[in-house]
């Protein structure tokens, strides 16, 4: 039953954003909103199993570019969130961090990619 209404509500969105997008309007996908010491900070979400080679997970280059846009215009602090479903935690960080660390890109050069446990830059968070 949950199924359905997730279903249901993927089709409303894709149906909302055709409508923005009739009315040449420019959308943000957000997976998360968040308030912290008054500022506002948006959450790329990521799930993923940890992986043995490389020990990563990251993003499109172009969803980094969207919500550094976000930040630069609106200064709303973007951030990264990857629940790791083999060992439960979250590494996190705020993109500007993250863009001085150590990523790698995909060879395509469309996907940044950041280590699971060897960056300093990804912050661990064990769930209860």
């Amino acid at each position: 039953n949950n199924i359905n209404d997730v279903r249901k509500g993927f089709a409303g969105e894709q149906l909302c954003r055709q409508f923005i997008r009739r009315h040449n309007k420019k959308y943000h996908q957000l997976d998360l909103l968040f308030e912290n010491n008054n500022k506002l900070c948006s959450v790329e979400v990521k799930a993923s199993e940890m992986y043995n080679n490389p020990d990563a997970h990251g993003l499109s280059v172009k969803q980094f570019q969207n919500k550094m846009w976000l930040y630069n215009k609106y200064n709303i602090i973007p951030y990264l969130f990857i629940y790791c479903q083999t060992n439960k935690k979250i590494y996190w960080n705020n993109f500007i961090e993250l863009k001085n660390g150590q990523e790698f890109y995909s060879k395509t050069g469309t996907m940044i990619y950041y280590y699971f446990q060897t960056t300093k830059v990804l912050k661990k968070t064990v769930l209860n």
